[in-house]
């Protein structure tokens, strides 16, 4: 059996493929299969794959229909044999050593998880591997805790820069129904269940900015339901778990700050052409009036600039709503 799985989803990801499969060709640690989910590509994708794989029988492929990148991931969890489980997106890249270097941390913290810094660089940039002296290991203590409470250097929520134990994945998978936002759902659950974390400091993942991210393409009807989503299932996950008062309050400001987010300053900073928020605004105020009636959209939790915003849609003032999010 594998000492590591690699799981890379994959759909319509021709002009990245190879790079990404060339970098874990490379890895210095040998030790590995790749499980490489195809999501019904119509593009050479496939092909590019099944050349890899004619050439090194690391490489799985599995071929479905998509039905997005958490069933792909799902289905790469249900067939991976090795003792520890890594993820690569398939227009990212890792660093020669990441394997090595990330399994030593974790064997010699004796950690259930280990996560390393990520190099971002822009779609075109040229990009070189230096070697890297090991680096040293640093254990995150209160883990969760300084997830929540968004503290420096904590684990955030990117699946793919990081080294898991396969066992935390008996119980756990990511969620289908989301087609984004699916880490920060499945990170939540993830580093609860985690006894012991810990961080290399060192850029071993790189990660490719390029025009299709979601920061950059239209803003659409499905991200802001995928964000309400995210948030119910983390609720519900969390409703009976046992949390500190002041960890579940703070859990509780993230969730409805993401949800003041979502519903009323994205639209507002990503479609100001022809006051085109307004379309946004008024669909998801009565969404977010029923959400507030229903519990799941908790105000109080929310700093006092975040209630502002929030008391001002929720009563549809939406010019004095517009002031104040261009003056703050």
């Amino acid at each position: 059996m594998p000492k590591i799985s690699v799981i890379i989803p994959i759909y319509n990801v021709e002009k990245y493929l190879s790079a990404a499969l060339s970098s874990l060709k490379a890895q210095s640690f040998e030790d590995y299969e790749a499980i490489c989910v195809d999501n019904g590509s119509t593009d050479n994708s496939l092909s590019i794959l099944r050349e890899y794989a004619s050439k090194d029988n690391r490489i799985k492929i599995v071929e479905q229909n998509n039905r997005g990148v958490s069933a792909a991931r799902n289905a790469a969890l249900d067939q991976a044999g090795g003792e520890y489980i890594a993820f690569l997106d398939s227009d990212d890249m890792m660093h020669p050593q990441m394997l090595e270097i990330m399994l030593k941390a974790l064997i010699e913290t004796d950690s259930d998880i280990v996560y390393c810094d990520i190099n971002r660089f822009k779609d075109g940039e040229k990009i070189s591997f230096d070697n890297i002296s090991f680096p040293s290991f640093k254990e995150i203590s209160n883990h969760f805790e300084s997830f929540v409470l968004n503290k420096v250097n904590n684990p955030k929520v990117a699946l793919w820069n990081k080294l898991y134990r396969a066992d935390l994945f008996k119980q756990i998978r990511l969620p289908e129904e989301l087609t984004i936002a699916e880490d920060f759902v499945v990170m939540h659950s993830l580093l609860f269940a985690a006894k012991k974390i810990s961080y290399v400091q060192a850029e071993l993942i790189y990660y490719r900015q390029h025009s299709d991210s979601l920061i950059h393409r239209e803003l659409k009807e499905e991200d802001i339901h995928n964000g309400i989503t995210a948030v119910r299932l983390v609720l519900s996950d969390f409703k009976d778990k046992e949390l500190s008062p002041h960890i579940r309050n703070r859990l509780n400001y993230r969730l409805m700050k993401m949800l003041c987010k979502d519903c009323i300053v994205t639209p507002y900073k990503r479609v100001k052409t022809n006051r085109g928020y307004l379309k946004f605004w008024d669909k998801y105020q009565p969404l977010l009036l029923r959400l507030r009636h229903d519990g799941l959209y908790q105000p109080r939790y929310l700093d006092i600039r975040n209630r502002l915003f929030s008391a001002l849609f929720l009563k549809r003032r939406f010019e004095a709503l517009r002031f104040c999010l261009s003056v703050f």
